[in-house]
């Protein structure tokens, strides 16, 4: 039986009647927000401080008017000693401006790259858990607005190796991967399994290899009611979870209870 301790990062909470298991992709695709964040505000850097064209480019572009406004008093004084006629400088600065067309793509696109890393971090919250619960022998979640459920036996369970991130050289940071399904749309019309919603649930990074393949038999053995939970039992956190904005959340009971019955209720009829 797997030590509950060595899997409690992969938990949101749990106690004698459900777990509350994270789903993985939030934290990987977290890590690959970092490093691409990362990557992009080094490339900020180094053309804002040490790219001496891009610093002009920068210069003109927030600088435009008064670039526009000298280019235009030279001109006048040219047009002055050459006796030649004057445009106003609205005109002038109607004829100039699509010449900057290229320096505000360029400077307000790098800034643009620059914050979007940083507007999805602040936007970005944790879905809803996929919950396991023993009492009705149902494994589900909440996904847009509507329940997906299965019992034990039709999540058709994946045991991922890897998590495809490039920094993984030889496995084990995979998740587990769980079907689940809309209420009545768990089998086809030969009444074999449908592939169902992929839902990948873990840790991420893992604190050892393979760690959230001991998921597996953890759930069935809960399941069974093989497990006691401790009262004092606490989880924990990867360092990728926390966030600016409020985790999703299962819908309250009322409502959860109600989206629960009725997949029940459709199950019986199939």
């Amino acid at each position: 039986m797997i030590n509950i301790d060595k899997i409690k990062r992969c938990f949101e909470r749990i106690n004698t009647d459900e777990i509350h298991i994270k789903k993985f992709n939030f934290m990987y695709q977290k890590l690959n927000l970092y490093l691409i964040g990362s990557a992009i505000v080094i490339a900020f850097v180094v053309l804002n401080f040490y790219d001496e064209n891009y610093k002009k480019e920068r210069y003109s572009a927030i600088n435009y008017q008064k670039e526009i406004r000298a280019q235009y008093e030279e001109h006048k004084e040219i047009r002055k000693s050459l006796g030649g006629n004057l445009r106003s400088y609205g005109q002038f600065y109607e004829d100039i401006i699509p010449r900057y067309t290229s320096t505000f793509v360029l400077v307000g696109g790098m800034t643009g790259l620059t914050l979007i890393p940083f507007i999805i971090f602040f936007l970005w919250r944790q879905p809803a858990p996929v919950c396991v619960d023993r009492k009705r022998q149902l494994i589900y979640t909440w996904h847009r607005g509507k329940l997906l459920a299965a019992r034990l036996n039709q999540l058709q369970t994946e045991l991922r190796a890897k998590s495809n991130l490039a920094l993984e050289y030889s496995g084990g940071w995979g998740p587990m991967v769980i079907s689940l399904y809309p209420a009545g749309k768990v089998y086809d019309k030969k009444g074999e399994l449908k592939k169902g919603k992929r839902i990948p649930i873990g840790t991420f990074v893992p604190q050892y290899d393979y760690q959230n393949h001991d998921l597996k038999p953890f759930i069935e053995h809960y399941m069974q009611g093989f497990v006691t939970v401790p009262e004092d039992f606490e989880t924990s956190r990867s360092w990728l979870e926390p966030s600016p904005r409020k985790p999703m959340s299962l819908p309250d009971q009322e409502v959860l209870d109600k989206a629960i019955d009725e997949w029940l209720k459709q199950e019986r009829t199939v």
